[in-house]
């Protein structure tokens, strides 16, 4: 007995030895991020000098140190901003000394590809939660290439097989966390449909389905909203027989236009009309049966050309510049 007590008093203290090391190298990391902003050029200097030799000569703590920052809790804000500036660049495909990522095990890489997968589900700030996204989508861009299958995280897959499934689960408003969360991650995945289009469009067909037809039903205008940008993203991307069956969601799309119209809601009105007219440039047949039908869609973009209502003239200017795209 006593001797099992020993050996739990032991691992207690290993443990107790690690979770301080990693709060202490956490720290340090801190106040790297902070004196990299300082406005005292040699503390930034010193920093950033720093930084380029963490960089060049030690990628796996460096991005290992910048992870422990993002899962700290009661993290500054601008401290959390700043590392997600930071990780985006670290995951951007490019000059290969910056370009950490790729320099990592292949252990490491699934370790930061969950850590940002599980900080990205559990952030409660609505605004670093879409930067972890950003992080997450740019990274999505180079282990998910099926042109370049080099990057993958595990291979014969999609590159990442844990990425759409949780991302596709919090994009459901039926079961969303928050309103929110929910939002951010509705955004997340029209970000991935240039990257994992085919995988969206049919292996995750059914729930994508279920996702749109719960945005529609949400009483939240931003879940509408994200849900019409998915779409619009779905429809410039895929081919045309993969998108047709979102042709019925058209009358859906001007629903949530007169929505934000009536709410006054003029920037995501003008979000949604700037991905409207991509979608009316790249694939005007998309419109094609509702307008030969109903033109509902065009007369909600001709009264807002025209309204003396609307005070944005950029909002009139893109009603303009649909209509002119339709015509073409």
């Amino acid at each position: 007995e006593i001797r099992e007590q020993e050996v739990c008093w032991r691992q207690a203290h290993r443990q107790k030895a690690c979770a301080q090391e990693v709060m202490a190298e956490t720290a340090r990391f801190v106040e790297l991020l902070k004196a990299l902003q300082n406005i005292d050029n040699a503390t930034r200097q010193k920093a950033e000098t720093m930084y380029q030799q963490a960089k060049k000569g030690e990628p796996d703590t460096l991005m290992v140190g910048m992870m422990s920052v993002l899962g700290a809790p009661n993290m500054d804000e601008m401290v959390l901003r700043h590392d997600c500036v930071l990780l985006r660049q670290l995951c951007t495909r490019g000059d290969e000394k910056h370009f950490c990522f790729a320099r990592l095990s292949d252990q490491r890489k699934n370790e930061i590809a969950a850590g940002l997968l599980q900080f990205f589900e559990t952030q409660a700030n609505p605004k670093i939660q879409k930067m972890i996204g950003n992080v997450i989508s740019m990274l999505a861009s180079y282990v998910c290439d099926q042109g370049d299958p080099r990057g993958s995280l595990q291979q014969g897959t999609n590159g990442w097989p844990a990425l759409l499934p949780k991302i596709c689960g919090m994009a459901n408003t039926a079961t969303a966390s928050s309103v929110d969360s929910c939002e951010a991650a509705l955004r997340l995945l029209k970000d991935l449909v240039p990257t994992c289009c085919n995988e969206i469009v049919k292996q995750q067909k059914e729930q994508l389905g279920v996702i749109m037809q719960n945005g529609f039903s949400s009483p939240s205008l931003k879940h509408k909203v994200a849900v019409v940008l998915l779409i619009c993203g779905v429809v410039t991307q895929a081919e045309t027989k993969d998108w047709a069956p979102l042709l019925q969601t058209v009358p859906l799309l001007n629903q949530v236009l007169t929505g934000l119209a009536q709410a006054k809601e003029q920037d995501m009105l003008s979000e949604c009309l700037q991905e409207l007219i991509e979608v009316a440039t790249k694939e005007p047949d998309f419109f094609k049966v509702e307008l030969q039908q109903r033109k509902e869609l065009a007369k909600f973009m001709a009264t807002v050309a025209r309204s003396k209502e609307v005070t944005d003239t950029g909002l009139r200017g893109l009603a303009l510049e649909w209509l002119g795209c339709y015509l073409e």
